[in-house]
């Protein structure tokens, strides 16, 4: 989300070797709102243009932004298990988003 608009959510020093943007920065907070919004709509989309599929669409923020989807294929496991994410899911910095919605 943030290589797709100007920011000044600098990386934060703590962890100079990885090199994560500041998660407190104002710039950070609201391209993870959009990216909230951005995955709702991916949802929604996918499940209205392909309503025989089934997707699962994510929106991670621990370190910078993200929205990603994949198909779900039988015999395949998840890209991301959210049980082993269960805290982040809990604070929002992780979202889950199944099609067809619920």
């Amino acid at each position: 989300m943030l290589d797709l608009v100007e920011h000044d959510a600098g990386l934060d020093s703590s962890d100079p070797v990885r090199g994560y943007y500041n998660a407190a920065h104002s710039d950070f907070l609201a391209a993870s709102e959009a990216g909230k919004i951005i995955a709702q709509c991916w949802q929604a989309k996918l499940a209205r243009d392909f309503p025989g599929r089934r997707f699962r669409v994510y929106f991670c923020a621990d370190d910078n932004p993200i929205v990603r989807f994949h198909a779900v294929r039988d015999k395949e496991g998840p890209w991301l298990d959210e049980r082993d994410w269960a805290q982040a899911v809990a604070a929002g910095r992780v979202l889950v988003l199944e099609t067809p919605c619920s």
